[in-house]
């Protein structure tokens, strides 16, 4: 899979996911932000391509909201209602195409792909950017089996959340 730079991109439609976002990651060598204008999960340091699970910054802000409000639990209510909800995801999504209602099948990926992103679990996100471009384009054999062999990032990122 290759992401190609806002500059470099001659339409942006096609892949809206990996232009879209702009990352900010803390480098070991400088240890100061830089922006990387590619998909937030992949990053570049040095010469590899690294994932990164979480957006640690937006947990830690979601946290301090929490403890500001008096819901120190804040955080943990939202990776609860993420694990119910991914765990419900093939069978809602499948249910929703049964019944014919494709619209309904995209919007449920577009909702997780939402949901991950907001409580900073970035390459979960991005996993559900993609099911949902599959199922946008009609093909949702291969959004299902996206989320099928997802299963390992799902897990990763289930219990990096939890132990955040």
């Amino acid at each position: 899979m290759s992401f190609l730079l806002p500059q470099d991109r001659k339409d942006r439609s096609k892949n809206p996911c990996a232009v879209a976002r702009v990352h900010y990651a803390l480098t070991e060598r400088t240890g100061f932000r830089i922006s990387i204008a590619l998909p937030a999960w992949r990053v570049h340091l040095e010469r590899e391509m690294t994932t990164l699970l979480l957006d640690r910054d937006l947990i830690a802000e979601i946290k301090r909201v929490g403890h500001a409000t008096g819901r120190k639990d804040l955080h943990a209510v939202f990776v609860r209602k993420l694990e119910d909800s991914l765990a419900d995801f093939p069978a809602t999504f499948s249910r929703h195409l049964e019944r014919g209602d494709a619209a309904a099948a995209v919007r449920a990926a577009h909702t997780l792909k939402g949901s991950c992103r907001q409580i900073g679990a970035h390459a979960l996100g991005d996993l559900f950017c993609e099911i949902e471009r599959s199922a946008k384009a009609g093909d949702y054999d291969s959004a299902k089996w996206m989320f099928e062999s997802g299963s390992d990032l799902v897990a990763q990122s289930l219990e990096a959340l939890k132990q955040a």
